[in-house]
């Protein structure tokens, strides 16, 4: 989540105080458009190894050990931390966007920009560049445009504090067959179909998996379906 040194950007600050106030419903779509707008800028900006001040940043000292050959602080590239943790959140009430670095990489950023990082130059990432902001102001001011004359669709499911990129999707759960080696050494069993019929329920999720003392007194007791 956003922390310290992190960059706000004052997105109704853009558009026409008149028009915010009589447009709330444009708010929300706004805001994400340029949460999504403000993070690939910033990707972009890193990936071209430029500073908050618009200059290049100061190059590397000596090689890499394992050979990358990317820009400073995005040496691996699209894969360098610098790059794939930028993360951008919105605040409807106070009508800003945020762009910031997840996973802690915030701090170490700042580090890099306060020149306390010992063996290497002071580079700054953490702004934008004047001449991109210029060019987010602009953006902003289509945006709204293009919403409020209907150009651009609205869409009424954006949350209230969007963080972008959206979640990994969850990993579907799979229950392995359980074979007959591998039940409980505490599990007793009249014989050996009744210990095979167990490891099958168990496999299917058909037990309750009840013990008594820790030894299966009276064989599986079985979930009628």
């Amino acid at each position: 989540m956003a922390g310290p040194n992190t960059l706000t950007l004052d997105a109704r600050g853009w558009i026409d105080p008149r028009e915010w106030a009589a447009s709330p419903w444009l708010h929300a779509p706004y805001l994400a458009e340029m949460a999504r707008v403000a993070r690939e800028a910033k990707q972009r900006q890193v990936l071209r190894g430029v500073g908050s001040d618009g200059q290049p940043l100061e190059p590397r000292i000596r090689p890499r050990a394992d050979g990358a050959t990317g820009k400073p602080l995005t040496p691996h590239r699209t894969e360098s931390r610098t790059y794939k943790w930028v993360r951008a959140s919105v605040s409807r009430a106070k009508g800003t966007v945020s762009v910031f670095w997840s996973h802690g990489w915030q701090k170490i950023l700042t580090y890099h920009a306060e020149g306390r990082v010992i063996g290497t130059y002071k580079r700054d990432v953490i702004g934008f560049p004047p001449g991109v902001l210029a060019w987010l102001k602009g953006r902003g001011r289509r945006v709204w445009a293009e919403l409020r004359d209907g150009r651009r669709p609205i869409r009424e499911d954006v949350p209230a504090r969007l963080i972008l990129p959206p979640a990994m999707p969850a990993i579907p759960r799979v229950v392995p067959f359980v074979p007959r080696a591998t039940v409980s050494a505490f599990d007793t069993f009249r014989s050996d179909a009744e210990r095979d019929a167990y490891a099958r329920a168990l496999a299917a999720g058909r037990t309750t998996g009840q013990n008594v003392g820790g030894v299966r007194r009276t064989g599986p007791r079985l979930i009628r379906r």
